[in-house]
Formats: structure tokens, C-alpha cells, sequence
């Protein structure tokens, strides 16, 4: 569970940032670009589209973060995870605002303007509040993007610190195996077993020889028996 919780947390989190931030660079851009669409009015319309998908992709993508942030600040007990789970909650927050708030006013003013290239004097004041509310919502996506970015550092170190002391206790839970296990790494690194060298034979000193006897001279009897024979 937790395992399935922090990776679709990434993933969500990874989902909103990148269509917030791809949206800005790659679609607005795009959009209100000169010679792009045939007018501003146009522009307006295909972007008011987009963006109304956009809001409901960010609350769904919130409500998976604020879920995995606070499973993760009740059983990590750490003051990262509740600080992601701030994170989450002022981000899912702000979408919701913008998503079902901020956005359908800006949308009906935009409505009510109709002709963004050829606007009527009576409309100006309604678009100078339309610039506004648009500058408003502009300044919240950018905030909820940099807290987003954040929420994401804090919980990937956040993962990161728990596995490094989750290493740490099992190597330090049975410290009699280290060296068994440091052994058959270096075995396995060297490719053939390290045996023990046989202890060197002690050179032993030869035996004495026995001294050496000197033949006795035959003595007198014997003489004279061998020459009487």
C-alpha cells in the first residue's frame, strides 16, 4: 500500500506540474501567437476550452497528492511529510479556486465581451476587469507551481532518507554476519574462492649420523691360530 501510494503520488504530482507547465510554454504561446488563429477572439476560445479540462485534471491530480501526503505524514511521522501535506493541501486548494471559482468568472467576462479584436467603448471596463481576474488567475498557477515543486523535492528526499535508514538497520542488525558477508563479496569480486594458504612446513636438522667406530687391530692370539692353520 504504501508503495503503490508514493508512486502515484510521483506520477500525479509529476502530471500536474508538467501540463501547468507545459500549457504556459507550449500551448498559450502557441495560441495568442500572430498569425496563429484568425484573432484574439478565437485565441481566447480554444484557450478557455483547454483550460477548463486543465482545472479538472489538477483537482483529480490534487485529491491522489493530499491522499498519498497524508498516508505518508501519519505513518512516516516525519516534519518533511507534513510539510508535503501542506504542500498538498494549499495546491489542491488553489486549483479548486481557480478550477470552479476564478475560472467561470473570467470565462463569462470573456463571453460577455465577445469580440476581443474589435471592442466595443462601452466593454473597456469589463475588459480592464477581465485583465485583472486573467492576471489574478496567471499569479495563482504560478504559485501553486512552485509549491508543487517543492511538495516534490520534499517527499522524493523524504523517500530517499527513509531508505538510506532502512540500509543502515539492516546492516547494523546482525553485525556477526558482516564479515561473512564482506568475504563473499571479495570472493565473488575476484572470481575464485580465497582459500587459506597451507602453514609452511618447519625445516627440521637432519639426524646425526653415528660417530664413526675405528676397526680394532686383530690381536696377537688370533695371529697365531691363523698362521698355525
Amino acid at each position: 500500500m504504501k508503495y503503490l501510494l508514493n508512486i502515484l503520488m510521483i506520477l500525479a504530482l509529476g502530471i500536474w506540474l508538467g501540463s501547468i507547465l507545459f500549457f504556459g510554454l507550449g500551448v498559450a504561446s502557441v495560441l495568442f501567437a500572430p498569425g496563429m488563429l484568425d484573432g484574439r477572439t478565437e485565441a481566447g476560445a480554444v484557450n478557455s476550452a483547454i483550460l477548463a479540462r486543465l482545472g479538472v485534471m489538477e483537482v483529480v491530480c490534487g485529491v491522489v497528492v493530499l491522499a498519498g501526503a497524508l498516508y505518508m505524514a501519519v505513518r512516516g511521522k516525519r516534519v518533511l511529510n507534513w510539510i508535503v501535506l501542506l504542500c498538498s493541501v494549499v495546491m489542491l486548494a488553489t486549483a479548486s479556486y481557480n478550477a470552479f471559482q476564478l475560472f467561470p468568472e473570467i470565462n463569462a467576462m470573456r463571453v460577455s465581451i465577445g469580440d476581443f479584436d474589435a471592442m466595443a467603448s462601452e466593454k473597456e471596463s469589463l475588459r480592464s476587469e477581465f485583465n485583472a481576474q486573467h492576471q489574478t488567475y496567471s499569479m495563482l498557477v504560478k504559485g501553486e507551481f512552485a509549491v508543487g515543486v517543492l511538495a516534490l523535492v520534499l517527499h522524493v528526499t523524504t523517500l530517499v532518507s527513509m531508505a538510506a535508514s532502512a540500509g543502515y538497520m539492516q546492516r547494523n542488525a546482525h553485525p556477526k554476519a558482516r564479515p561473512a558477508r564482506e568475504q563473499k563479496a571479495r570472493t565473488e569480486q575476484s572470481g575464485s574462492p580465497s582459500t587459506p594458504s597451507p602453514a609452511p612446513l618447519l625445516a627440521q636438522p637432519p639426524a646425526p649420523l653415528p660417530p664413526a667406530t675405528e676397526a680394532e687391530p686383530p690381536k696377537q692370539e688370533q695371529l697365531e691360530s691363523m698362521q698355525q692353520k
